[in-house]
């Protein structure tokens, strides 16, 4: 679980910064549950790269922001259950911002 406490993403304010072409976050699989909460996540030179990865997991996201500039999605995650609560994309791509496949 990644939290952040008294904490207001803003765009000017990320918590969390991705290096160009990888991803924000990438989740290892064989991790079953991922909370993250109270977040901002940025990656503007993502390349090929989205900013949240993962395969056959839980994920739940909680008061986050991610914003996105690159070539893939701001999320891919994919065989997964995933819970978005209060969160917000902005992305600049042509893929589809959010991409995810199993239940929602």
């Amino acid at each position: 679980m990644i939290t952040a406490r008294d904490y207001s993403p803003s765009r000017t304010r990320p918590i969390l910064l991705a290096p160009a072409d990888q991803p924000c976050i990438r989740i290892a699989p064989g991790v079953a549950f991922v909370v993250l909460e109270n977040l901002g996540l940025e990656s503007t030179r993502g390349g090929s790269a989205s900013c949240i990865v993962g395969r056959a997991t839980e994920l739940a996201l909680k008061g986050v922001v991610v914003r996105y500039d690159g070539e893939g999605s701001a999320i891919d995650v994919a065989d997964s259950r995933v819970e978005m609560i209060q969160t917000a994309f902005v992305g600049r791509t042509r893929a589809p911002v959010v991409k995810l496949s199993g239940s929602l």
